[in-house]
């Protein structure tokens, strides 16, 4: 996979002014693209602070991640078909590389013994997942 900074970002070195305008447009024809937030409540809770740096989209044939967006990580499994627990399991074994990899640093997911993993939306405390399933008719 490759990581693409939003486009202005001078905080990842191997592209110090983030994306280029191709692969901004080939991430927004995908649906992969993060834009700066303009909503007052995400503003108001430091959700665009320092735009755009720190923040971009990993991506891969079948996954994609979007960093420092409305969370610290989201993470996606975008492979077409109606394979979907072999897309589950997909994401649990990219989940467990990185708890594993966090473990290894000395790191974790934040999470709480009374509410579980913690996130900046409230809908999504507790297992910190939310599924998509797109149908074509």
């Amino acid at each position: 996979g490759d990581y693409f900074p939003v486009r202005g970002s001078t905080s990842y070195a191997a592209k110090p002014q983030g994306m280029s305008e191709g692969e901004q447009a080939a991430l927004d024809a995908e649906g992969l693209l993060i834009t700066e937030p303009d909503a007052r409540l995400l503003i108001s809770a430091g959700l665009a602070a320092d735009w755009p740096d720190a923040r971009g989209v990993w991506k891969d044939e079948w996954n994609a991640a979007w960093v420092n967006y409305d969370d610290h990580l989201s993470v996606a499994v975008t492979k077409g078909g109606a394979d979907l627990e072999g897309a589950f399991g997909g994401l649990v074994g990219i989940l467990h590389s990185l708890e594993t990899d966090l473990a290894a640093d000395g790191f974790t997911f934040m999470k709480s013994d009374r509410l579980g993993y913690l996130t900046t939306d409230p809908t999504f405390v507790g297992s910190g997942v939310r599924a998509t399933a797109t149908v074509l008719l």
